[in-house]
């Protein structure tokens, strides 16, 4: 059994998430796939066994089974007797509102309580009830009622149970076992007896979720010339133990077109030998079907132990099919299972028989093949197990479900209010772009303007520089090396003047910043003209890759800090060092000028601090032994910058 599934403790429904219950879900659909299903018996057949009535439920009432010695036990199975209801459909009747499992020794009469159990699903619970009950050992078990609950058509008080199976691994100890009871019914009832609880008869058929179907071994002979009898070759010689019949399928007509028994002996003799001819044979078991309760589905009974290879089934006196034209034996089953230390050593050997057999629809194969009408033939214990689990796992699952629908209606609900809050959301942020955008023009236009003040700056010094150079070269006609180096000086400023005019034509039509490490340069080499200077650049890709605003930012950032070094710190030597990564973005200018006032606290140009806030950075200035200026600008990045 998928304990994973059943048998173990759930969270209630409500604390679980919704993928939580729809893999739930799935799991019980996919796990009921494989259970066996439900269904019930047709026909006569016994019906276990019943307590005297009670107006009152504080009754107690209890079935013991008397067990052949000293036995382990590591499960205890009751299967509730089945009405049909005519409001309600199949539901279980007389099953105790309350009960108790003892068990005891014939050294221990008193008894030991096992387990008390109170169902919490009443009538409506048609599956059997296991109980787990490892290291049990015991003589007998008592089942004890010490609440009655009321039986369906007089809704008097009893106590009625269809079955009592009491495991060690595969092995039924149960099974044909003496049965005593506090009290029996009043009123003579043929088809309730204390040994009915442990016929081996269940008012289910065994229907297993996999497996082919298998139609039946069956033959019809009007005079056979000796007893039929059909015999197994196991191959090798086994200590039988029990033996299971399986009878001849009565198809899915309703109502039933055959009698329950239909193809059943009246008396089977099954035999064992080590002879293929059965010279020498013992009886394993002579079964006697004294009346229609003593057969149901599967037949199972112990066999005297006995070491054989060879066994035969005779029928010694057969079913007579009298609503033929005339009088005819119909012999056959559906399986045979004989068991050797709960193994079924009949399983595929080929069964043979005394009498011309041959059926294309129905080889003797199909009495060993392990499958019957419904499909695969399973181990009693696991199919009951089976029933068991399928039986809360349909439970379980429309509880699942509606759970599903609540959640998903609320989410409906949810979903809605979203979306209207969505909608008021697209409406925010549509002002906001249009907003930024009205703020990015206005940013352009100064930046633009900005540019048009550094060009009016640095082509006016280069015009004056190279009107100065022109009356030079006027004056030194008669000079040729001081005019050629006038000229040289002129055409050298010429070529820049006419660089930052292309440069910052770009800068404003594009209204954005290219390879940011390359204008640095340019910016510099322009401009840093009477000083040494270095550039650092760490994580070149990453600044490329940065949002064309902050870019440009960066870029004024860096232009403005070394305007203000050429127009006041008239230092020798300049360093820039640039730093990007995923979280950090650095910029430390450093000159040998003459520093800022010495102040008691340096304070930074508010030009340069007025642009670090722009970009959500910090800025710092310091000096030191080499440097005389310091401006450290440092910027942490964070999702909640994106939009620059």
């Amino acid at each position: 059994m998928n304990t994973a599934l059943y048998g173990q403790p759930t969270q209630p429904l409500v604390e679980l998430s919704i993928s939580v219950l729809e893999n739930r879900l799935l799991e019980i659909d996919s796990r009921i796939a494989e259970l066996a299903e439900f269904s019930f018996q047709t026909g006569v057949g016994s019906n276990g066994n019943r307590s005297d009535s009670h107006t009152e439920p504080n009754h107690r009432e209890w079935f013991q089974v008397e067990l052949e010695g000293f036995q382990n036990i590591d499960q205890i199975i009751l299967v509730p007797h089945i009405v049909k209801d005519s409001k309600l459909g199949v539901i279980s009747d007389g099953f105790p509102a309350e009960l108790e499992i003892i068990a005891g020794t014939a050294m221990h009469p008193e008894g030991e309580l096992i387990t008390q159990f109170r169902p919490t699903d009443g009538d409506q619970h048609i599956a059997p009830y296991t109980f787990a009950t490892p290291g049990l050992q015991a003589s007998w078990i008592r089942i004890q009622a010490t609440e009655l609950s009321p039986r369906a058509w007089d809704l008097k008080y009893n106590l009625q149970l269809a079955e009592i199976l009491i495991f060690e691994g595969n092995h039924n100890h149960a099974l044909g076992s003496k049965v005593t009871a506090s009290s029996q019914s009043r009123g003579y009832d043929s088809s309730r007896n204390e040994r009915y609880l442990v016929d081996g008869f269940m008012p289910y058929t065994m229907n297993a979720a996999s497996g082919e179907q298998s139609i039946a071994m069956m033959v019809r002979i009007s005079e056979p010339h000796a007893p039929l009898a059909i015999s197994i070759d196991l191959e090798d010689a086994y200590q039988l133990d029990r033996i299971h019949l399986h009878r001849i399928e009565l198809s899915n007509n309703m109502p039933l077109s055959k009698g329950f028994d239909f193809g059943m002996p009246r008396r089977l003799l099954i035999e064992g030998s080590n002879q293929a001819d059965f010279s020498e044979s013992t009886v394993l078991l002579d079964l006697h079907l004294k009346n229609a309760y003593e057969s149901g589905p599967i037949i199972m009974r112990d066999l005297n132990p006995q070491a054989c290879r060879f066994v035969r089934l005779t029928a010694v006196e057969p079913f007579i099919d009298t609503l033929m034209p005339e009088p005819t034996i119909a012999f056959g089953f559906a399986e045979i299972e004989l068991f050797s230390n709960q193994t079924n050593v009949a399983y595929q050997k080929t069964p043979t028989t005394n009498f011309e057999y041959s059926s294309y629809a129905r080889p003797l194969t199909k009495l060993t093949d392990g499958q019957n009408f419904y499909g695969t033939i399973l181990p009693i214990r696991e199919w009951l197990e089976q029933l068991e689990e399928r039986y809360h796992l349909e439970a379980e699952r429309p509880l699942i479900r509606a759970e599903l629908d609540r959640r998903y209606a609320r989410q409906s609900i949810t979903l809605r209010r979203m979306s209207w809050l969505a909608m008021l959301l697209t409406t925010g942020i549509v002002v906001v772009i249009l907003v930024d955008r009205i703020l990015r023009l206005r940013q352009i236009a100064r930046i633009r303007e900005r540019f048009a003040a550094d060009l009016h700056d640095d082509l006016g010094a280069s015009l004056h520089t190279i009107g100065l150079l022109g009356d030079i070269a006027l004056s030194s006609v008669d000079s040729p090396e001081r005019l050629k180096t006038a000229l040289t000086r002129s055409r050298e400023l010429t070529k820049r003047a006419g660089a930052a005019i292309r440069h910052c034509t770009d800068l404003q039509t594009m209204g954005r910043v290219g390879d940011l490490e390359q204008d640095i340069r340019r910016i510099a080499e322009r401009m840093l003209v009477n000083s040494d200077y270095t550039i650092s650049v760490q994580g070149a890709n990453y600044f490329n890759k940065l949002k064309p605003r902050l870019k440009m930012d960066l870029f004024l950032f860096v232009k403005e800090s070394i305007t203000n070094i050429v127009k006041h710190s008239n230092a020798d030597q300049v360093s820039i060092e640039m730093n990007a990564n995923s979280s950090l973005i650095e910029i430390k200018i450093q000159d040998d000028g003459r520093g800022l006032p010495d102040d008691k606290e340096q304070k930074v140009p508010p030009s340069l601090k007025r642009r670090a806030r722009v970009m959500h950075a910090s800025i710092s200035i310091s000096h030191s032994a080499e440097y005389s200026t310091i401006i450290h600008l440092c910027r942490k990045n964070s999702s909640l910058l994106f939009w620059q």
